[in-house]
């Protein structure tokens, strides 16, 4: 049936009187709700692949910068880098009491001209203060270094950073 405006018109019936509604009015509520259904669809997909945060692990940078013709300190007398590690993990030994916990320690230390490690400074470490003190202990007991030179034989301090990582189940082999 077609009304004043030569639209086609839609008659629904209730108790108390007919209403009356357009083609039109019916589109836009139509159209009105599938824009509802589509929105709350669209923010629930949001929410569930919204990424969640992850804890990434410390990375350490270091720059190193030693002119050319400069020579890296020498540990233990001619030792490199690597038989140093190699003797902080033969000495570390666990903090008394917290054996079975593991944890980490990041330390910046110094060589200093004297062939001695000094200037310590922690940059991470859990809450018990043994595990620092335990790893600051066992650099000052470190063997003597030959101390980096420049190139024209001048002897200067050189920093390191050090991560030292007390893992349980490796102690126990």
């Amino acid at each position: 049936m077609k009304g004043k405006n030569n639209q086609e018109e839609t008659y629904f019936l209730g108790k108390a009187q007919e209403t009356r509604y357009t083609k039109s009015h019916l589109y836009k509520k139509v159209f009105g709700i599938a824009t509802c259904v589509i929105a709350i669809i669209g923010i629930t997909i949001v929410l569930m692949f919204k990424p969640q945060s992850v804890s990434q692990p410390h990375v350490l940078k270091t720059i190193a910068v030693l002119p050319e013709g400069g020579q890296m300190p020498i540990f233990n007398g001619n030792g490199d880098i690597n038989d140093f590690l190699r003797w902080v993990m033969t000495n570390i030994q666990y903090p008394k009491g917290l054996e079975d916990k593991p944890a980490r320690v990041v330390i910046n230390f110094t060589v200093q001209k004297d062939g001695t490690l000094g200037l310590f400074k922690v940059l991470e470490a859990p809450k018990e203060k043994a595990y620092e003190q335990t790893v600051i202990e066992l650099l000052k007991r470190s063997p003597h270094w030959k101390p980096a030179r420049l190139s024209d034989g001048e002897e200067v301090n050189m920093e390191f950073t050090l991560p030292v990582v007390f893992t349980p189940e490796v102690r126990k082999k």
